[in-house]
Parts: C-alpha cells; structure tokens; sequence
C-alpha cells in the first residue's frame, strides 16, 4: 500500500528541542495537532486526485484507502502520521506501460503537493508552538 509519511524535518536543534519540549509538556495536545494535519493532508491529497482523474475509477479516491492513519510516537519523543492511499496511485503519479504497448503518462501531482504541504505544517506547527509555550 502507498503512503505519505510527514514530520517534522529540516529543523535545526533549537527548533527539534522546542519540538520535544511541547510533545513532552503536552502529549495529548501534540497528538491532536498531528491528527489535524494529517487530516488536511488526507483532504487536500483527496481533491487533488479528484481533479486529475475525471470519471470514476472505484478506489483511487475512495474513502475505502484514502485516509489518514494512526498518529503514533516515532522514536521516543515525536509523533508522526501516514496517510495511506490506494496501491495503485504510484501509476497515476508515474505513469506506465499499457499491456498494448502504449506508455501511459503519469500526473505528477502528489510529490509538488508534499512540497506545498510541507511550508504549511512548519508554519502550522509554529503556531502551535506559540500556542503551548504561550501558557508558560
């Protein structure tokens, strides 16, 4: 099955320890957030594979495989998140050979909008941030 795996990546120490600081003052607010993002996630990789395939094709955007999982504790002190999608998707986003000899062309959409998806979790994930530190 494919995924999309986010965290928090690109961050130099001083961000990763504020990071750790608000998953460990506030786990269950941390935990949230990630299933927050995860679901803007899920729905913006929704939409966008909407607007590439126009007629039906049953499970490519079904709510069946399209979905966010589990937010659950990557080693020891981050949360992380997958959305799962259909196992076929990567021959939408590639493109593949036909069995009649013909190269189907793929719709390269999915990795510009983890690009896209990534400035908004930083941004949202200062927010939060703000947010926790705010109390102190």
């Amino acid at each position: 099955m494919s995924m999309v795996t986010f965290k928090s990546v690109g961050m130099d120490n001083l961000q990763k320890e504020i990071a750790r600081l608000a998953y460990e003052t506030a786990p269950k607010e941390s935990k949230k957030f990630m299933g927050q993002e995860g679901l803007k996630l899920a729905r913006k990789m929704k939409s966008v594979l909407k607007a590439v395939v126009h007629k039906k094709t049953g499970n490519l955007t079904s709510n069946k495989y399209l979905k966010r999982g589990r937010v659950y504790t990557y080693e020891g002190s981050t949360y992380e998140t997958r959305i799962h999608f259909a196992p076929h998707t990567h021959l939408w986003e590639y493109g593949f050979n036909h069995i009649s000899g013909k190269r189907v062309q793929g719709h390269n959409r999915i990795r510009p909008l983890e690009a896209q998806f990534s400035e908004t979790f930083t941004q949202d994930f200062n927010n939060f941030v703000d947010e926790i530190t705010k109390d102190f």
